[in-house]
């Protein structure tokens, strides 16, 4: 049971509505969430969250007792089934089979694209050109790539480098590259035009099916957190204003223990 004064702390903090948008027989008990200064969310499968309220003391939390301060889970579909986005890859798969490969160059961690072969890749969402006039690849671009057999990274001895090379290259400098290329590609894999965050725990910018980057504004802005391990409501709320001031929609991505990304729309709500 949770005692009153803890309720009460609890009611005391604006709330954020986590509303998921995964697939409707994949439910949550977890709707909408206190702001206290940190919280471990689980997978949307599990009924348990564990509140840390005050320093050094926390309350265990089950879905009943959370019954009073979580108001009521609404799916929303806006996400594609995973099927389909399976079947999006296959064809990806296919047409970089039948598709010439680009050519880039490893070069101080980043991956430079030859410029014969840059517009080809540049016209799908992949790359931006930067001050020297040549287009860039984010590693995780690089990745997805290189993973569907389009881009070929010689390193500056001209050696064809493999995908596991070029992964544990980029892992040094980035130690959560991992987290942040299985959202990215399962994003790409939904048919999403999708660019990197400029920082402050903006993971990724979102941009709809089939619009181009540059004509057309990002509408959703990805925040990655992965199960089990603590977030830090303080700058998930942060993130949300943020988001808000941008008049952009904040979506969620939690890589659970399977290595899937389940999606939740962060809402900010005032009580």
């Amino acid at each position: 049971m949770v005692p009153a004064s803890t309720t009460r702390t609890l009611a005391s903090f604006k709330r954020l509505s986590l509303l998921a948008t995964s697939s409707p027989t994949r439910s949550s008990p977890l709707s909408s969430l206190p702001t206290p200064t940190i919280a471990t969310l689980t997978a949307p499968s599990n009924s348990f969250l564990r509140a840390f309220i005050k320093p050094n003391t926390h309350n265990s939390l089950t879905k009943e007792t959370l019954k009073p301060f979580l108001t009521k889970l609404m799916t929303v579909a806006e996400m594609e089934e995973k099927t389909e986005g399976e079947s999006r890859v296959q064809e990806e798969l296919r047409e970089g089979e039948e598709e010439e490969k680009v050519t880039g160059l490893l070069v101080d961690g980043d991956v430079v694209i030859n410029e014969k072969d840059a517009e080809k890749i540049h016209g799908k969402g992949y790359g931006e050109y930067e001050e020297d006039g040549k287009l860039h690849l984010a590693p995780v671009e690089a990745l997805l790539l290189a993973e569907r057999g389009r881009l070929v990274v010689l390193d500056s001895e001209g050696r064809e480098l493999t995908f596991k090379e070029l992964a544990k290259t980029f892992t040094r400098k980035d130690p959560k590259l991992w987290t942040r290329y299985l959202v990215y590609r399962d994003l790409r894999s939904r048919g999403y035009v999708v660019k990197q965050g400029f920082g402050g725990g903006i993971d990724f910018r979102v941009y709809p099916r089939g619009s181009k980057v540059g004509e057309e504004a990002a509408k959703t802005l990805i925040y990655i957190v992965t199960e089990g391990k603590p977030i830090n409501l303080k700058e998930l709320d942060r993130v949300t204003k943020l988001a808000v001031s941008m008049r952009k929609k904040l979506t969620m991505a939690l890589i659970n223990r399977q290595g899937d990304v389940v999606y939740y729309n962060v809402l900010q709500m005032t009580f």
